[in-house]
């Protein structure tokens, strides 16, 4: 791989980071595919006997936040078992809107839930602090905002952009800064219902993360 280089987007005010490669052959979707499967799941193997091999990938959903943590969820449909998994972090990521503009609108509005879930179960905590309070507003106004402009109107590039860049903060630790560390209630249960049912994960956390609200919320007079 030659001739990478850094460079800066900004369309319509959004100042975008994009790393750009240049290379003579690039492989098709399917090809590459094959080969991010398989280096993420060797990066995971490894990293579990402490060693790791390099992971690349591109992002072609808004919703986890694979390229800024070391997460993953390995289900085992014979077992109804879905577990997490701590791997490696990416050594690059590339994170380029339009990868995203052909994802349907139902799997469009579940990564946008898992965002938004993301985003709940570290704001709604016993301890918080007005910083990551307002980093944690900041994403939900981000994706209510330009969430319902995606799903309606899938290339719209700005839209795509904001919601890809909230995804990529979701986890990486910004908004969970001087807090009381969450228990992640939603994905757990999430989990377990998803390893049993037939169920997109953003679309359990959907179901999910109201109940959950109504249970845990309680007036807390300093915030």
């Amino acid at each position: 791989m030659e001739n990478s280089s850094l460079s800066f987007r900004k369309p319509d005010g959004f100042l975008y980071l994009m790393y750009k490669y240049s290379i003579n052959y690039r492989p098709g979707y399917r090809d590459f595919n094959m080969i991010f499967t398989k280096s993420a799941f060797l990066g995971c193997q490894l990293s579990l006997r402490r060693k790791e091999v390099p992971l690349f990938d591109v992002i072609t959903l808004a919703a986890t936040g694979s390229e800024y943590d070391r997460a993953g969820v390995i289900s085992n449909e014979e077992t109804k078992e879905k577990l997490t998994i701590w791997g490696n972090f990416p050594v690059t990521s590339i994170l380029d809107p339009e990868y995203t503009m052909t994802v349907p609108a139902n799997q469009t509005a579940a990564g946008i839930a898992d965002i938004m879930s993301h985003t709940f179960e570290q704001y709604i905590v016993r301890d918080g602090n007005m910083l990551s309070d307002g980093f944690c507003e900041s994403m939900l106004r981000t994706v209510t905002h330009f969430g319902p402009i995606a799903v309606k109107d899938p290339t719209n590039y700005e839209a795509r952009a904001e919601i890809l860049a909230a995804s990529s903060f979701g986890c990486c630790g910004l908004l969970s800064l001087g807090r009381t560390p969450s228990p992640w209630p939603c994905h757990g249960m999430e989990h377990e219902l998803s390893a049993w049912y037939d169920i997109t994960h953003g679309v359990g956390l959907a179901i999910l993360t109201p109940n959950w609200m109504r249970c845990a919320l309680r007036p807390i007079p300093q915030r």
